[in-house]
């Protein structure tokens, strides 16, 4: 599975997010949710402002198509909302935890590594790290991304933001305590609510 994650500047979230929503809800929405191998969409609004997309698709063909026809879309319909075309990042899913419940807020972790690291890393998150943030209350879903050499992303859903909150808390409590020898300096962090979001169940779980 491959994820991309598309982060729009805004010029008035406070003005225009509900209509941006509206649209997206009633014109990409359709769109994307018909290509081969769609997964998961999601779309937020983060603490400061930006708007934040995050596809999932079972491979990596249809999640570069689904950013070719985002980039068409946006500019045809949604371009007087945003400046510029968005910050884009994604990767292959390395690891996945998730219960399936109903989410509300959403949290997008970019983190660099010592080199060579990778395989390090992602054995102890298996082993640690995934455990304790599906085991917190609040738990939906979690996917750890290799985002580049080096690098990774860890895109989570949560009930509330409450429950975001704490499993920060420990997640960062977790990455002083046993990996501070492989990240290379704190994580990237962007947090905010969960505005539209739509699973096919069938290729999440396939």
């Amino acid at each position: 599975m491959y994820g991309v994650i598309r982060i729009y500047k805004m010029k008035s979230a406070a003005k225009d997010i509900d209509k941006v929503v509206a649209a997206t809800r009633d014109g990409f929405l359709p769109i994307v949710t018909k290509m081969p191998g769609f997964a998961s969409y999601t779309m937020a609004l983060s603490e400061t402002g930006e708007l934040v997309t995050i596809g999932f698709f079972l491979d990596r063909a249809d999640a570069e198509e689904s950013t070719r026809l985002a980039g068409e879309w946006v500019c045809d319909n949604v371009m007087w909302a945003v400046e510029g075309p968005p910050k884009t990042a994604g990767g292959e899913v390395r690891l996945q935890e998730r219960l399936g419940h109903e989410a509300s807020y959403g949290t997008v972790r970019r983190g660099k590594l010592q080199p060579g690291k990778m395989n390090e890393a992602l054995a102890l998150m298996r082993r640690e790290l995934l455990p304790l943030l599906s085991s917190m209350p609040g738990f939906v879903t979690v996917a750890i991304l290799e985002s580049g050499p080096d690098e990774f992303l860890s895109v989570a859903a949560w009930r509330d933001r409450a429950s975001a909150e704490e499993a920060t808390r420990h997640a960062m409590a977790f990455l002083e305590r046993s990996a501070a020898e492989l990240v290379a300096g704190p994580p990237e962090m962007l947090d905010g609510e969960l505005l539209l979001r739509r699973v096919n169940e069938p290729a999440i779980k396939s």
